[in-house]
């Protein structure tokens, strides 16, 4: 699966996202580090998004009123489990409800 508007397979963004949580230093995706600092730049800068959007995709009828705890990958293995492929689960989840936010890039004219 590839993220829409990134040139990259899911799996190497995912892996980078990964890899940054767990050892900050080491970089095991096949991916030069300014193209790892934006991917995980552009994840710090979606997540409160994604996970809101997948809260309403829950359809709970009342807000936790509990602050959320764990780092962003623990609180999204929360909706889509730990198996590999969860940034891709999330994605086509809110591709599906049109819930997808869009680049900036994808209406510029060339």
């Amino acid at each position: 699966m590839v993220i829409p508007h990134k040139r990259y397979a899911a799996a190497f963004i995912e892996a980078a996202l990964e890899e940054t949580e767990t050892a900050p230093l080491i970089q095991a995706t096949p991916v030069e580090t300014s193209t790892h600092r934006r991917w995980t730049a552009w994840f710090d800068g979606i997540t409160c998004h994604l996970l809101g959007a997948l809260h309403t995709m829950e359809r709970k009828e009342t807000m936790e009123k509990t602050p959320l705890i764990g780092t962003a990958l623990q609180r999204f293995r929360k909706y889509v489990g730990n198996a590999p492929g969860w940034l891709g689960r999330i994605v086509q989840n809110l591709v599906k409800k049109n819930l997808w936010v869009q680049t900036r890039s994808a209406f510029c004219a060339r």
